[in-house]
């Protein structure tokens, strides 16, 4: 079987899977506040959005092996409650990057249950260099090698 017909069934079958996803739907168990902050809140709305979930598994498979991605970063998803106090972890987002392509996905995964779910795609991905250099000497400078 050669690699195209392999992409394909992979295509098919999330496919499948996010249109029997959309089926379903979850509430939150509690109504959660915008932390406080500067911005004006009252320009906000919630917006319901179908977003696309498999188990955690079959998407970070399918990131590396179908569209060739890497974990490149990632970060804890915390809730906050109306007094502003951050409230427990919620999962974790994970931004996953091909070099080559030039294309990322970014994924959250959800604690407590066996699912990771599909936050956004994109192609043609326009990295600030000097953002990234001054990371890279943070992080050198945080942790500086021993000499010899």
């Amino acid at each position: 079987m050669n690699w195209n017909k392999i992409q394909l069934i992979g295509i098919i079958a999330v496919t499948i899977f996010c249109l029997v996803m959309l089926g379903t739907s979850s509430k939150a168990e509690e109504h959660l506040e915008m932390p406080p902050g500067q911005w004006d809140y009252s320009q906000f709305f919630v917006k319901a959005v179908n977003l696309y979930c498999g188990t955690t598994e079959t998407i970070f498979e399918g990131s590396e092996k179908i569209f060739g991605e890497k974990p490149m970063s990632t970060t804890s998803v915390h809730s906050y409650y109306a007094d502003g106090t951050k409230g427990p972890a919620i999962g974790v987002m994970s931004f996953w990057y091909n070099v080559e392509h030039n294309s990322g996905t970014l994924l959250m995964t959800l604690f407590g249950t066996p699912f990771t779910c599909l936050l956004g795609y994109g192609r043609d991905w326009v990295h600030d260099e000097n953002m990234l250099l001054d990371i890279v000497n943070k992080q050198i400078n945080a942790n500086p090698l021993p000499t010899p």
